[in-house]
C-alpha cells in the first residue's frame, strides 16, 4: 500500500519539477496523462490482487516483477520516438 501511495504521489511531484516542460505536454496533455494512469491503475489492481490470491505471492510477485521489466523495456524503445503517446502507452503495455 506504502508503493501505491508514492507511485500517486510521485506523480504530482513531477509536475511541480517541471514534467510538462520537459516532455513539452500542451493544454490538457498532462491531465490525459494522469487520468490515464489512475484508469490504468484501478483497471489493473482489483485482478491483481485477485490473481495473487489465488496463484499466492511466490509465483505472482515474479510474474508481475518479469512483466514490469519487459514493459520498461519497451517504454524505453519507445521513448527514443519523443512523442507524448509513449509517455501514457507504457500504463497499459
Amino acid at each position: 500500500m506504502a508503493a501505491a501511495n508514492s507511485q500517486r504521489a510521485n506523480i504530482g511531484n513531477a509536475k511541480l519539477a517541471g514534467f510538462e516542460k520537459d516532455l513539452k505536454l500542451k493544454g490538457y496533455e498532462y491531465n490525459i496523462l494522469l487520468t490515464s494512469f489512475y484508469i490504468s491503475y484501478i483497471f489493473f489492481e482489483i485482478p491483481s490482487n485477485i490473481a495473487c490470491k489465488y496463484f499466492g505471492p511466490g509465483k505472482w510477485i515474479p510474474f508481475i516483477s518479469f512483466g514490469f521489466g519487459v514493459s520498461k523495456i519497451r517504454q524505453n524503445c519507445c521513448l527514443a520516438l519523443r512523442a507524448f503517446s509513449p509517455v501514457a502507452a507504457p500504463h497499459w503495455f
